[in-house]
């Protein structure tokens, strides 16, 4: 006997092959294209409202708009961001990684620097440098302490859509615009203007696919986190009303598990007795040093008070009142 599982074809997954039966979804989606808004669908998980995002962009960029207007073609693909409890309205078009920025500004080019200082010293002491040689090795030991955050900004859904709209050639051929080349994945945009869909997607369909078996992970369960911004909610934070209405725990792979310590123990053979644990929060950070037997170093300047500290459990080795105060050579 046949079932859907058993006739199920790979074209199930073609947006062109998707059926739009409804008459006034149908209304909705050529008004929305019409007045230039977007559109916004409810319904219960499974109902259909991401594939018909993927079923317009096949439509549009199959058989274009049919109302008169003039627009570039469309990309057969809509552009697709998966909102978040902790997302930001920039999230929708860009995500900056300060933290790898930081990294290539102040740590891989201040390494790259010194290179190129022993190289420079190493020539001159073996011979008499003309002035220009000198003056060439200054601009490049320079240009290494340079650059722009541009190969650190990804852009998101609306961000590759504006963009999209131009073009990747008219971006770089204008003068205000072709520093956007540097942008990561840049070079993945096609060079001709294009229309797109953008999909907007929500993410609370975890319940229902938890509930139903799947496997249930998180990188930490912290229940507030610390940025700029002030505090936000951690990942037990955003996991909690998941166990709550599934009854399923979470198992969490990153802090305070220890495994994880484990694992880069033993892929860089480090020590733990001869490493430091320095965290701002008890219940993780402290925690799961405590664990892998690391000397821990608390820093007041996060989540973690002073007072917090009188009533907690856990007894780090050493208190601070923030990164800058640790003096590594004065521990032991």
């Amino acid at each position: 006997m046949f079932d859907l599982t058993s006739i199920r074809t790979k074209r199930d997954n073609s947006p062109e092959h998707y059926l739009l039966e409804d008459k006034g979804l149908e209304a909705a989606v050529q008004m929305a294209i019409w007045l230039g808004k977007p559109l916004l669908l409810t319904g219960l998980p499974g109902t259909g409202k991401t594939q018909l995002a993927y079923k317009v962009a096949n439509v549009l960029s199959s058989n274009g708009i049919k109302n008169g207007e003039r627009v570039c073609p469309f990309i057969d693909k809509p552009f697709v961001f998966n909102t978040k409890t902790t997302s930001a309205s920039t999230d929708l078009f860009y995500y900056y990684d300060a933290v790898r920025h930081f990294q290539r500004r102040y740590v891989d080019d201040q390494d790259r620097l010194k290179i190129s200082t022993s190289v420079s010293h190493e020539v001159k002491v073996g011979m008499e440098e003309e002035p220009s040689t000198l003056t060439v090795k200054k601009e490049s030991s320079e240009s290494l302490m340079s650059g722009t955050a541009h190969s650190f900004i990804k852009l998101n859904a609306l961000g590759k859509a504006i963009l999209q709209a131009w073009g990747k050639d008219a971006i770089l051929a204008n003068e205000k615009l072709s520093d956007l080349g540097n942008l990561a994945e840049f070079d993945d945009m096609q060079n001709e203007p294009r229309s797109s869909v953008v999909l907007i997607d929500e993410i609370d369909k975890a319940i229902e696919l938890v509930a139903h078996g799947a496997k249930f992970i998180t990188a930490s369960d912290e229940k507030k986190s610390l940025t700029e911004n002030g505090i936000k909610a951690g990942c037990g934070a955003i996991i909690a009303p998941i166990e709550s209405a599934t009854g399923c725990k979470a198992y969490v792979v990153g802090k305070p598990n220890h495994l994880m310590i484990r694992n880069v123990e033993r892929e860089f053979g480090i020590n733990p007795l001869e490493t430091l644990m320095i965290g701002d929060s008890l219940d993780t950070d402290i925690d799961v040093g405590e664990q892998a037997q690391m000397t821990t170093v608390l820093v007041l300047s996060g989540i973690t008070s002073r007072e917090q500290l009188k009533h907690s459990a856990y007894e780090p080795d050493y208190v601070f009142e923030n990164v800058g105060c640790i003096k590594l050579g004065e521990l032991p």
